[in-house]
């Protein structure tokens, strides 16, 4: 699928032919984190895979950063990864994932 590629369940992939690019920062306690600043996408958390390298000449991306912890919001909604490694090299990394914006409304009215 490509970017703005939908599937049967109305979810949109972020992919590896065009990847979100995000920076690992180092909040207050220390940590390693990630913001995310579109939360209202709705993002599909267990579709989330966050990658140190990227070649767009061959849309590869490789070395898979696990273990993470995603944090949501008041209303279920994934607003921050944290527990990140520390970046080697480079703080930037390349995430892909489903989201589909009526997860995000969902988890609105799912708190009322």
């Amino acid at each position: 699928m490509d970017k703005a590629d939908g599937d049967a369940d109305g979810y949109i992939a972020i992919t590896n032919s065009n990847p979100e690019q995000k920076f690992i920062m180092q909040n207050k306690g220390g940590k390693y984190c990630i913001n995310l600043d579109n939360t209202n996408k709705g993002i599909a958390t267990d579709t989330l895979h966050i990658y140190r390298s990227y070649n767009s000449a061959t849309q590869e991306l490789t070395n898979e950063i696990s273990g993470f912890t995603p944090e949501y919001d008041e209303n279920n909604n994934l607003i921050s990864i944290y527990n990140l490694p520390a970046p080697s090299g480079s703080a930037v990394v390349y995430l892909t994932y489903k989201y589909n914006p009526t997860l995000y409304y969902d988890g609105i009215i799912n708190t009322w």
